[in-house]
């Protein structure tokens, strides 16, 4: 039981570390002059997600609800990494939430080549997902080697050992 609190303000703290290191750096690069490294530039990008606004904020609601409501649903079927992967999920798009609720946009300051610009929270969503949907996938293979496995040994009872 003690570790479970552990483990939960632990996903708690993951999530609020990520939405405060975006935010800062956000304030940071809005507040200062553009950075670039090679093909890397760090500055200020107006505009980096155009979708309706409201829709925008609806669609992230839902999916956090969603994500939330599975996290307690399957909190005793889940191992650590997929709770880590969704916290990442989690934090990045509660950070880009609040860029949409306060500035009606979500701020993208790291832009590589002629890629739209991004922000941390973006790089945390999409290593969240990686992550969750990869294991996700290796925990089906796993569930489904098990399976085969328990049907062959059903197949062998009764059968007569020579």
């Amino acid at each position: 039981m003690q570790n479970d609190k552990k483990i939960k303000i632990s996903i708690i703290l993951i999530i609020l570390a990520i939405i405060t290191i975006d935010q800062i750096a956000k304030i940071i690069i809005i507040n200062n002059d553009s950075y670039t490294i090679g093909t890397i530039s760090l500055k200020y990008e107006e505009n980096a997600e155009k979708d309706s606004e409201m829709i925008s904020i609806l669609t992230d609601i839902v999916v956090f609800i969603i994500i939330i409501k599975f996290l307690k649903e399957q909190d005793k079927n889940m191992d650590n990494k997929v709770r880590i992967s969704l916290a990442f999920i989690l934090g990045g798009g509660i950070s880009n939430l609040i860029d949409k609720i306060w500035n009606k946009d979500v701020i993208g300051f790291i832009k590589i080549g002629k890629l739209p610009a991004i922000n941390i929270a973006y790089i945390m969503l999409i290593i969240g997902w990686i992550a969750f949907i990869t294991l996700m996938v290796k925990n089906t293979i796993k569930t489904n080697e098990e399976i085969k496995n328990i049907n062959q040994q059903k197949a062998e009872i009764g059968r007569d050992k020579k």
